[in-house]
C-alpha cells in the first residue's frame, strides 16, 4: 500500500469513528478513548468498524507512557525524564531546542520565548487544554492533534494542516486560518468569532455547536460540514460552497452570502 491509499483509509477511519461517536453519544477523551457518560470507555476497531468496550484492566502502551484506562493513571518511565529536545520543520529544520519532559512541555516553552513555529512538523500530538494564544504557526502540520479545549486565539495559524484534528471546545478567536486544510477536523462547540477562515479547506468537519459570528468564511469549501446548531450571525460567506451542508438551526442573521453555493444544503 503506498501512502496516498494508507492515508486515505486513516482519513476514512476518522470519519468512520466520529460517526459512531456522534450516534453514541461519546466524547474523545483522547489517546484513542471515547466515554459515555456512564463512564465506560470504547475505541475504535477498524476491522469490525464498531466501537469495542475496554475491559476494566485494558492498559495502552505508547510511545513516552502507559495509559491505564479504567483507573486514567498514568505509569512515567525513563522517556519523561528531562532531556534535550527539538522542534523540526517538516523538511528537517531545527525551529526550537530546549530541554524538556515531552512535546508538550518543549512547544509550551517555545511560544513563550516568542519562536517562529511555521511549518513546525506538530504531527499527532497530544495539546490539550495548552495555552497556544498568539503562536506563530503559519504552514505548521497539525494533522490528527488533540487540541481539545486549547487556547489558539489570535494564533497565526494560515496555511497550516489540520487535518483530522481533535479542536473541539477550543478557543479560535480572531485566529488566522486562511487557506488551512480542516478537512474531518473536529470543532464542535468551538469559538470561531471573527476568525479568518477565507479560502479555508473544512470539508466534512464537524462544526456543530461553535461559534462563528463575524467569522471570514469567504471562498471556503464547506462541502458536506456538519454545522449544526452553530453561530453564523454576520458571518462572511461569499462565494463559499455550502452544497450538501448540514445547516439545521443555524443562525444566518446578517451573514453575507452573495455567489455561495447551498446547492443541496440540509436546511
Amino acid at each position: 500500500m503506498n501512502f496516498k491509499d494508507y492515508y486515505e483509509n486513516v482519513l476514512n477511519e476518522s470519519k468512520e469513528s466520529r460517526d459512531l461517536m456522534r450516534k453514541m453519544n461519546l466524547v474523545y477523551v483522547g489517546y484513542g478513548i471515547y466515554k459515555d457518560r456512564q463512564g465506560n470507555k470504547y475505541e475504535y476497531d477498524p476491522r469490525i468498524k464498531q466501537m469495542k468496550k475496554l475491559s476494566l484492566d485494558t492498559k495502552v502502551k505508547y510511545s513516552d507512557k502507559v495509559i491505564d484506562k479504567n483507573k486514567g493513571r498514568e505509569a512515567k518511565n525513563n522517556k519523561d525524564q528531562v532531556q534535550p529536545m527539538e522542534i523540526k520543520s517538516w523538511f528537517g529544520n531545527v525551529r526550537y531546542s530546549a530541554k524538556a519532559k515531552n512535546i508538550k512541555e518543549l512547544l509550551i516553552s517555545a511560544i513563550k520565548s516568542g519562536v517562529d513555529l511555521s511549518d513546525a512538523n506538530l504531527r499527532g500530538v497530544d495539546l490539550r487544554g495548552v495555552d497556544l494564544s498568539g503562536a506563530k504557526l503559519s504552514g505548521a502540520d497539525l494533522s490528527g492533534a488533540n487540541l481539545f479545549r486549547a487556547n489558539l486565539s489570535d494564533a497565526n495559524l494560515r496555511g497550516v494542516d489540520l487535518r483530522g484534528a481533535n479542536l473541539s471546545g477550543a478557543n479560535l478567536r480572531g485566529v488566522d486560518l486562511r487557506g488551512a486544510n480542516l478537512s474531518r477536523a473536529i470543532l464542535s462547540g468551538a469559538n470561531l468569532f471573527r476568525a479568518n477562515l477565507s479560502d479555508a479547506n473544512l470539508r466534512d468537519v464537524d462544526l456543530s455547536g461553535a461559534n462563528l459570528s463575524g467569522a471570514d468564511l469567504s471562498g471556503a469549501d464547506l462541502y458536506r460540514a456538519y454545522l449544526s446548531g452553530a453561530k453564523l450571525s454576520g458571518a462572511n460567506l461569499s462565494h463559499a460552497n455550502l452544497s450538501r451542508t448540514n445547516l439545521r438551526g443555524v443562525d444566518l442573521s446578517y451573514a453575507y452570502l452573495s455567489g455561495a453555493n447551498l446547492t443541496d444544503a440540509d436546511r
